[in-house]
Parts: structure tokens; sequence; C-alpha cells
């Protein structure tokens, strides 16, 4: 039941010519014309995240690398630490890739069909 609501609301949210926000997002403002560029500034918040997680994990790695004195314990920090520094690299290969090819396809106006601004 609760896929019918959340599918509604999507339909009405890419529906809708404009969006009066609660709060001010920095840069937007109150109103938001096309779900495009509210999601955008998302987007960003959703790539920084990403990466504040992978040096968490990448801190976390280096802490259980640095406090087990096992040789399994020493190798379980150094698969974190590297599992982490991938993810990066993966995370940035994708938009860099991306973003070379065609600098509308990191665009989300081109996703949502919103005018490309």
């Amino acid at each position: 039941m609760d896929w019918l609501v959340a599918k509604k609301f999507i339909a009405q949210a890419l529906a809708a010519d404009s969006v009066q926000l609660l709060e001010t997002i920095p840069g937007l403002g109150n109103e938001v014309s096309g779900i495009e560029k509210y999601l955008g500034p998302a987007f960003t918040v959703v790539l920084g995240l990403a990466a504040a997680i992978a040096v968490v994990q990448f801190a976390y790695g280096g802490l259980l690398h640095m406090m087990s004195e096992l040789p399994s314990g020493k190798s379980n920090g150094t698969g974190k630490m590297k599992s982490a520094v991938w993810g990066l690299i993966l995370l940035l290969a994708a938009w860099l890739i991306l973003n070379e090819i065609n600098p509308d396809l990191v665009k989300l106006s081109n996703i949502f069909g919103g005018s490309s601004s």
C-alpha cells in the first residue's frame, strides 16, 4: 500500500510546475520550478556523503590495522582501506567519464526532461 502513496507523490512532484519549499535551500530560494533544480543539489550532497563515508571507512580500516596484533586483523583493516580507496576512485571515475563524454549527462535537467540551463 505504501508504494501506491509513493508512486502518487512522485507523479505529482514530476507534474508540478513549481514547488513551494518549507525551508530555504541555499542557492535555490523558497520556490523551485522543476524537480531537476530541486534534485541537482541533492545529487551533489549524495556525492559528498559517499566521499565522506569512504573517508570514515578508510579511517576505520586504519584503526583496525593499527590496533590489531593478529595478521588476520591487519589484513582485514588493509582490506577496508583498499575498498574505501577503490570506492572513491570508482565514484570519481564514473563522474569524470560521464562529464568528459558529454557534460549534459551529469545534469539532472536532461534526465527529468526539464529545460537545460
